[in-house]
């Protein structure tokens, strides 16, 4: 027995025999049996198990008499699946250039922070020199003012 239930959240809730299922196995269910113009092949002696057959059992038959049928349509849905993600795949000429002349933007924009940076290291490094030539010139003129002193006495 198929069932389906509407809950408050506005869901379905689908059962087979009251057993929780989705709804794709309601249609692969359907898409098995003769409503959708396939056609099983039954074996002889196997119509009287059928038959007689407790719901459990039952849903054991349909399911092996639609294996084949599923399969097929797995694949056709896998080939469907694999198509759109090729698509999806596919560059978009919009995004495409839209990237690009973002990529353009930030190269300019990066070309002019290199020498920036360039001429600011040179500038520390004059400065770094004239520094330690300063340095260096106060330490001989205090030497020379020492020594001065000290040949005096």
């Amino acid at each position: 027995m198929v069932t389906r239930r509407y809950l408050r959240s506005g869901e379905s809730e689908y059962l087979i025999n009251g057993v929780t299922c989705r709804s794709r196995d309601i249609t692969e269910l359907f898409s098995a049996r003769s409503w959708s113009k396939a056609y099983a092949i039954i074996e002889q002696g196997r119509v009287e198990a059928l038959i007689s057959a407790k719901p459990e059992e039952l849903r054991l038959f349909i399911e092996e008499a639609q294996e084949t049928r599923l399969t097929v349509q797995s694949s056709t849905d896998g080939r469907a699946q694999m198509e759109r993600t090729r698509e999806n795949l596919l560059p978009r000429p919009g995004i495409l250039r839209e990237v690009e002349r973002q990529l353009a933007s930030l190269r300019r924009t990066g070309r002019g922070e290199p020498s920036s940076i360039a001429s600011l290291m040179a500038e520390i490094k004059d400065l770094d020199v004239a520094l330690s030539a300063a340095s260096r010139a106060h330490d001989l003129a205090e030497n020379c003012s020492t020594s001065a002193v000290t040949r005096s006495i």
